[in-house]
């Protein structure tokens, strides 16, 4: 995606109305296109405006355009996110001032309020920042205990090293990952955690805050999606979660981590098979979501609703899951914000042997392969390649489906091959034996094949995902539906 691109994704539905009311306010000019460019990129037609302008005039207001979006964001941001902070920098501001006319007991005063506020905030380089120029000036009238300056500043000192620490961790565990698993290498995860925070004196008994446990639980979650062994992860940072909510630092400013990290122990418990504590999780989400008037509400519908609707749809509650898809889908997005809950949609549409809406749901995921694993990752891409596979299967379009999965074994063929993915190839293979000769399927002989080709792994271990698809390979051996043959596989597990 382009820059605007990014800018216009980020945008709610009630942004998206101010923004023109924004551009109409400040053009001067009553033949500016900007808002008919806007409205453009929000339909997906921009390229028709394109034509019809030159390319040399639409470049120009493009780039116009996208410098008015950056201003009406950072406003916007500061109104909405940013006003706390926004005050205790222009206190500090003040307070220096007035501290270089000689006003220090007003420069204290309002120095010890901005210092106690800003470690509220978790804002520790503005809180070093007071406690230097308190420290600087001890030696005035009126100045606060140098000791317990001291003090205070050694603990911010301390607080400012656990989170640079934790960043620099984090960025090396996600460049880590990415390097190794688009490039098919094993990923020992765990062992990379492990020295990872060692080398930079990451304990697990650090206090973390709200947004260095978000970072922590997207770890794991990492590690969890690769191995595919989420029944592996140590869930003590729920217990951590469970010491800062409610608390001071339970905040607005906070509250996106705090929704993150709830979103992320959900899809660990979905990915777990555990159901029902995965929704109640959701439940929390949505609880977190409805709090400073809904502020996140719009943002993370559609996830919640998609994560919700998988949940419901494994425990039976097919309708339910299709309502919460489909109310997700009725509100105003991108078609790029779309994309994951659609997959789900064509998966749940697949299952139900609803083979034609399930192929007009996919042919409106219309990126090329390659912008989803770029922007989704090798796994989500591997499962919307392999659900296109099979759909193309049960339509009887067997050259089709043939090119599209030589396709993918040739593209993927070393990240398949890793150690720790040997769950995948077997299967494509098998169902390169469906596609060569459809009715061998219910043979003796495919289903010893079957048994001999999968490492079947134990009811705790297996990938819900990886189920999905020996559901529909069951389905084909044994005549039933797609979707009551999943129910039985996960009520024997």
């Amino acid at each position: 995606m382009s820059a605007i691109d990014d800018m216009v994704s980020v945008l709610s539905a009630e942004e998206r109305v101010q923004f023109v009311r924004y551009l109409k306010d400040r053009n001067r000019r009553n033949d500016a296109r900007n808002i008919e460019l806007f409205q453009a990129l929000l339909r997906g037609n921009e390229d028709a405006l394109k034509r019809k302008m030159g390319s040399n005039a639409y470049n120009v207001l493009r780039n116009r355009l996208k410098h008015r979006m950056i201003d009406f964001i950072a406003e916007s941001t500061i109104r909405k996110e940013g006003s706390a902070e926004d005050q205790l920098t222009k206190g500090f501001i003040t307070a220096k001032r007035l501290m270089k006319q000689g006003k220090t007991d007003a420069a204290f005063k309002l120095l010890l309020k901005i210092e106690s506020n800003a470690h509220e905030l978790e804002n520790y380089t503005l809180e070093g920042e007071v406690q230097q120029l308190l420290i600087e000036h001890a030696h005035a009238s009126g100045a606060p205990n140098l000791e317990d300056l001291f003090t205070r500043s050694n603990e911010n000192l301390q607080l400012q090293q656990v989170r640079t620490q934790l960043n620099l961790a984090y960025a090396r565990i996600r460049l880590a990952y990415q390097d190794r698993a688009f490039q098919g290498e094993q990923v020992d995860l765990a062992d990379l955690l492990q020295t990872t925070f060692k080398e930079f004196s990451v304990s697990d008994e650090v206090a973390f805050s709200f947004s260095s446990l978000n970072q922590l639980v997207q770890i794991y979650d990492i590690y969890g999606a690769y191995s595919k062994n989420y029944h592996e992860i140590n869930l003590f940072f729920i217990d951590k979660l469970r010491e800062i909510q409610g608390g001071k630092n339970d905040t607005e400013q906070n509250l996106h981590y705090h929704i993150e990290i709830l979103y992320a122990v959900a899809n660990i418990y979905f990915r777990r098979k555990d159901f029902e504590t995965s929704l109640a999780f959701l439940e929390e989400m949505k609880e977190q979501m409805n709090r400073f008037d809904g502020k996140y509400n719009q943002q993370y519908r559609i996830k919640r609703n998609m994560l919700a609707a998988l949940n419901l749809n494994h425990t039976g509650r097919k309708e339910e899951a299709r309502v919460l898809i489909e109310a997700a889908l009725d509100q105003k997005h991108t078609s790029d914000d779309t994309i994951q809950i659609r997959l789900a949609l064509a998966m749940l549409q697949f299952q139900q042997g609803e083979l034609r809406e399930c192929q007009r749901t996919l042919s409106k995921l219309s990126r090329t392969d390659a912008w989803y694993e770029k922007n989704l990752g090798i796994e989500w891409t591997l499962h919307k390649l392999t659900i296109e596979i099979l759909l193309h299967i049960d339509l009887e379009n067997y050259e089709y489906a043939e090119s599209r999965l030589k396709s993918l074994l040739r593209k993927h063929r070393s990240f398949l091959n890793a150690e720790g993915r040997n769950q995948a190839r077997p299967f494509l293979r098998l169902v390169q034996v469906i596609l060569k000769e459809p009715t061998a399927v219910v043979e003796n002989k495919f289903h010893e094949q079957v048994e001999s080709s999968i490492q079947w792994k134990t009811a705790e271990e297996e990938d819900i995902f990886s189920m999905n698809f020996y559901a529909w390979l069951k389905a084909k051996m044994t005549g039933k539906g797609v979707y009551s043959t999943l129910l039985e596989l996960l009520s024997s597990h």
